[in-house]
């Protein structure tokens, strides 16, 4: 509780902790078998199989999408984007979800497709979908770890808003002319960052014309000729995550705590 409570208090103002923490909140006076049983319920995340999708009019027109779903918020290049809650891990028997953004990504691109320390694929569920356009399971070998990417808030600038590093996965050629890229947004790191709802939340990826494409020269942090300051901000692209996405995701979810 303790370790919550000051947790809290680096998020939100005194006020807001004791809304979350009073005796209004529905987790208050409970005794919890362990810190994940509270966390979960402070700090909520949507359901699983929670899943919404948006795209840009041409893509909608090309695939014979809903006109309702279109938006005008995608950033450039990202003709269709969804977010798919699944869980990827177990820890002590609970399932830990994951906010996954999927994308299609016009081709040629300037996001890095690499693996620093060749990172293991994260076992996902065979149920996860891409609006019915892709068979991921037919794409299964195609699937590759990449560990380019960050969440952050888009007003991230050297020590303003946050950045967290996550996992990401590739389909180059997934459909004719994109590369589908996934990437977690984390769920409770949305969940815990009311300040930035819905609409202050971003993918980071790297650009492949500094990092390298599918290997990076800065393999060591210690490299003399690595972006450093403005340019190591400079050398990333920020991926907006429309609003729409995030509202209908977390809809009925207490952003900021209960």
């Amino acid at each position: 509780m303790r370790l919550l409570l000051i947790l809290c208090l680096t998020v939100f103002s005194l006020t807001g902790c004791k809304e979350i923490f009073g005796p209004k909140s529905p987790c208050a006076g409970k005794n919890w078998g362990s810190s994940l049983e509270e966390l979960k319920c402070r700090f909520p995340v949507p359901p699983k199989d929670r899943w919404y999708a948006v795209y840009t009019q041409g893509f909608a027109n090309e695939h014979d999408l809903p006109l309702e779903n279109i938006s005008k918020n995608l950033p450039s290049g990202v003709d269709y984007m969804e977010m798919d809650v699944q869980p990827y891990k177990n820890w002590r028997g609970e399932e830990i979800m994951a906010c996954l953004v999927n994308m299609l990504v016009k081709k040629p691109h300037d996001i890095a497709l690499y693996n620093l320390g060749d990172q293991p694929m994260v076992n996902l569920s065979n149920d996860r979908r891409l609006s019915r356009l892709i068979d991921l399971e037919e794409h299964r070998g195609d699937l590759k770890a990449i560990t380019t990417f960050n969440i952050v808030s888009k007003d991230y600038y050297r020590k303003k808003g946050f950045r967290s590093t996550t996992f990401a996965m590739v389909i180059e050629d997934a459909l004719s002319g994109y590369d589908y890229i996934s990437a977690n947004a984390q769920c409770r790191s949305i969940s815990m960052k009311p300040k930035y709802f819905p609409d202050g939340y971003a993918l980071w990826a790297a650009k492949a014309s500094i990092w390298g494409k599918y290997q990076t020269p800065y393999t060591s942090a210690d490299n003399p000729a690595r972006p450093r300051g403005k340019n190591f901000y400079n050398s990333h692209i920020h991926i907006d995550i429309p609003s729409e996405i995030i509202s209908n995701i977390f809809k009925d979810v207490p952003v900021g705590g209960q």
